[in-house]
């Protein structure tokens, strides 16, 4: 503003009573509070996708089921299985029991692949020993492994009947 003569700060983020009465911009109560919830929600925005998992499985009883002994004094249950790859990996996935339950898994659809950020509905079977369940039902926990590896555990519950 110096070249042309004029004074200096006439070029600036104003309302024209600022300019007439001379005030300078103040951070009002408002603006404050307007930043502070804007800073909070990208706090929150920011966890949530840092905490987000690359690979989400949910394990359903299968509506309407109910248990069936087998002639080989088995138990066995049929439950849903929901998969869903939010990475850009492919998987290989299959099933298995806590190392020690006396038991075995079914897939329906075998060897089940999932690709980068599909989902994928199956059925399986789960075959456990009349001895390991205690009032007629169990609690399991199922470990979801990918190319070998162990992706994630699913609780569930394994029903037979009473003893």
């Amino acid at each position: 503003m110096e070249a042309v003569n004029l004074p200096k700060g006439l070029i600036r983020y104003a309302s024209e009573s600022n300019i007439e009465g001379g005030k300078k911009f103040k951070f009002t109560k408002r603006m404050k509070s307007y930043s502070a919830l804007l800073v909070l929600l990208l706090v929150i925005w920011g966890t949530l996708i840092g905490t987000r998992t690359d690979f989400q499985a949910v394990v359903l009883k299968k509506r309407g089921s109910s248990y069936q002994t087998l002639d080989n004094g088995m138990i066995s249950n049929i439950y849903e299985l929901e998969l869903i790859n939010k990475s850009k990996d492919s998987f290989e996935i299959s099933l298995k029991l806590e190392d020690d339950i006396k038991g075995e898994i079914n897939v329906t659809k075998s060897p089940l692949h999932l690709g980068p950020e599909e989902s994928t509905k199956n059925n399986f079977i789960i075959k456990l020993d009349a001895n390991e369940l205690k009032r007629g039902q169990k609690k399991l926990k199922i470990r979801v492994m990918g190319d070998d590896e162990e992706l994630l555990k699913v609780k569930t519950s394994f029903i037979g009947p009473l003893l």
